[in-house]
């Protein structure tokens, strides 16, 4: 039953976007916010509040300062009981979907994927340690989700 549950999550319509947490742990991410934006807006977002930073900050402070203080998203919802999510794109255009976990030993995971619905390869965009922003800079904060 839940193989035919999980299947029907994937059959994506042209306006939407849906993933899930797939991290190390064996619990389900269940409440975690995830946000859409559009992806010009990030980028100058970022390139503002990383040049700011002063070396040898703090980057755990500095991902909480970053996220706490994002521009208002196009869209946002939260994780079920499974991890999972879905969201409505409300219009044509790149797009970052953006979330933020803090570990249990206080390291936060920190997620700026990028993708257009567009993309002939649109699908599901699930957050894992792999696609996690490692480097908060300007060039490296934003990851490709395709």
């Amino acid at each position: 039953i839940r193989n035919l549950r999980d299947s029907t999550r994937t059959q994506l319509e042209p306006n939407e976007i849906q993933g899930s947490f797939i991290l190390n742990s064996t619990q389900p991410k269940s409440g975690a916010k995830v946000a859409l934006f559009r992806r010009a807006e990030i980028e100058k977002f970022l390139k503002e509040a990383l040049s700011k930073i002063e070396p040898g900050a703090d980057e755990t402070a500095i991902a909480l300062n970053i996220t706490n203080n994002l521009p208002f998203p196009l869209a946002s919802t939260a994780t079920d009981s499974e991890g999972f999510y879905r969201l409505e794109i409300p219009e044509p255009g790149e797009f970052i979907l953006h979330t933020n976990i803090v570990g249990d030993s206080s390291k936060t995971l920190v997620w700026f994927l990028a993708f257009s619905p567009d993309d002939p390869q649109h699908g599901p965009i699930h957050f894992t340690e792999k696609n996690a922003s490692n480097l908060l800079s300007p060039d490296f904060a934003i990851v490709e989700a395709r």
